[in-house]
């Protein structure tokens, strides 16, 4: 076994998925030998939920192991996860081969053999009469990762026996361990499947727990189609309990879902497909600024008009006009129409029910005030620390190519960074034409989706780091990037805030971002780490030819 094997399964033990970039650096790794390369080969598949890939790893692997028991059940675990994830029968006669040879699992595979066998039969819906793992030893109630796992088990068989009190209360606890060591996975689903549960019943107390399953997901899962089931639960929920920004996770899932890939599955877009198509109803135009004279406007202004004298008064417009809206001679309302129509008649639309072109003023609006009162927070504001909020909003933001085609444009950024560090009335006129410019600076201040919020502070934590001068030097270095290297630079800073922990293994630092990581004056580890989170030599190898040139 390679010396740095066991340091390496110590962290995927405790991390999971998490540790992806470890994987990657071991696998890069010339003197792994056959059946470990298999082994973490096969993890990885098994996190992209590639499991006809994972199920030849682990035959190859099995077949390479030769003398190492350890390797050996790592692989046999795995192979059950896949069986059970499946939904092959197989995964029966499998669990019970491992039961009966748990005690020659070698003691560095034991937390992820139990783990496994604690999991398959709370998970397994066709068999309810498996004979359950024992946990006899103090050695398993003392791994904490193992304990979260446990009690995930423990609620999902609570859930699925009805008793759903019991089973939230086991979550929770849960939660509480996977919090203090962190255990990403842990975490996320003890928020996202209590959310759930919770939905119908407490639906408040589960939009609460929802919003903090998306922030988890922002801070830990730079590729969110692992996770798109908490997308799908938040959605669920602010439909519940009609959360006016339904619309901001609809836009988000219509981003996402592009990068789902077909077929049948918890990660395949057909298994979204009613949650995929309901969010359309929530995606505005806000370059709209005409829209067709609906029955189902009208109808909407009659139930507030108390008359339309009155409402001629209220909103400043004739009432020849009025009427013309009400009686459908007029085939086409204006923008500007309707605002005034929301304001004097104070109406407060909801996005789920009502009219799209109510909706979509009524946006323009929010937006509107909010950059406003943004503005006059930032000048309040220390440039270089208007500079943090500018670039790691920036960076948070998905497809900036279509949320923000101006700001996104070669020299826009430039720009947009020195008129906030220098005149703030440049600021503003700069940023004050387009709503998605204007809607960029509500969220400098204000806070966003918990999802893009959670990315957001992966860099201000990154920004953080580094000395102000040398912050300010970055800064106008990336905005003299190309696009698609900025998004290089981006998901670097997230994933560097992501790794920088304590993990007990040494790891060299490249020596193409030597200079760029004493220069800003970063961790060795971290930009280690960040630089191996893809698992494609060509991304990684991108990543140090953007650093070069930054520096």
């Amino acid at each position: 076994m390679n010396i740095k094997v066991p340091q390496v399964i110590d962290v995927l033990m405790k991390y999971g998925s998490f540790a992806m970039p470890l994987v990657n650096w071991t696998l890069s790794n010339d003197n792994l030998n056959p059946a470990w390369e298999e082994y973490f080969k096969a993890i990885r598949y098994d996190w992209q939920k590639e499991y006809t890939l994972e199920l030849k790893c682990i035959d190859r692997g099995i077949r390479r192991c030769r003398d190492d028991q350890t390797v050996k059940y790592l692989l046999l675990s795995l192979e059950l996860s896949v069986l059970q994830n499946l939904k092959m029968p197989e995964g029966n006669r499998l669990y019970i081969k491992l039961r009966r040879e748990f005690y020659k699992v070698p003691k560095l595979a034991r937390k992820t053999v139990a783990t496994t066998l604690l999991s398959y039969p709370s998970l397994n819906m066709n068999e309810t009469d498996l004979a359950k793992i024992r946990l006899w030893s103090q050695y398993y109630q003392n791994d904490r990762s193992t304990q979260v796992f446990i009690l995930l088990g423990k609620a999902r068989k609570k859930i699925k026996t009805g008793n759903i009190t019991e089973g939230i209360a086991l979550y929770f606890k849960g939660l509480r361990i996977a919090k203090a060591i962190p255990h990403p996975t842990g975490i996320i689903d003890s928020l996202n499947d209590s959310a759930w549960y919770m939905r119908y019943s407490h639906p408040h107390w589960a939009l609460r727990f929802a919003n903090q399953a998306m922030y988890w997901v922002g801070w830990y899962r730079e590729d969110a189609r692992g996770v798109f089931y908490v997308f799908d639960t938040f959605f669920e929920i602010q439909r519940i309990v009609s959360d006016q920004r339904l619309c901001e996770t609809a836009n988000l899932i219509a981003s996402l879902q592009k990068y789902l890939s077909s077929g049948q599955g918890r990660s395949k877009r057909e298994y979204y497909k009613e949650t995929i198509q309901g969010c359309k109803y929530f995606i505005f135009d806000l370059k709209s600024s005409m829209y067709k004279n609906s029955n189902s406007l009208r109808n909407y202004l009659r139930i507030f008009m108390k008359s339309i004298s009155s409402a001629s008064v209220d909103s400043n417009l004739s009432r020849g006009k009025l009427s013309a809206i009400l009686n459908g001679k007029t085939k086409t309302v204006r923008g500007e129409t309707i605002r005034k129509l929301v304001k004097g008649l104070k109406l407060k639309p909801n996005p789920l029910n009502d009219p799209a072109p109510l909706i979509n003023e009524w946006m323009k609006m929010k937006i509107e005030d909010a950059f406003f009162d943004a503005l006059e927070k930032l000048k309040g504001i220390k440039p270089n620390d208007r500079i943090v909020l500018l670039l790691s909003t920036y960076m948070s933001i998905l497809d900036r190519k279509e949320k923000l085609s101006y700001l996104s444009r070669k020299r826009k950024l430039k720009r947009a960074i020195e008129f906030c560090t220098a005149d703030m009335h440049k600021f503003t006129n700069f940023m004050s034409n387009r709503y998605e410019t204007m809607r960029f600076v509500s969220d400098m201040i204000s806070e966003m989706h918990p999802f893009l919020e959670g990315r957001k502070d992966l860099v201000k934590k990154f920004l953080g780091k580094m000395p102000k001068k040398r912050m300010r030097m970055f800064a106008a270095d990336y905005a003299e990037l190309t696009e698609g290297d900025r998004k290089t630079v981006d998901v670097f800073a997230r994933d560097y805030t992501r790794y920088d922990l304590r993990w007990k293994v040494y790891l060299k630092l490249p020596v193409e971002l030597k200079e760029f990581v004493e220069f800003f004056h970063l961790k060795k580890r971290p930009s280690t780490l960040a630089s191996f989170a893809s698992e494609r030599p060509a991304e990684r190898n991108k990543i140090l030819r953007v650093f070069q040139a930054l520096r």
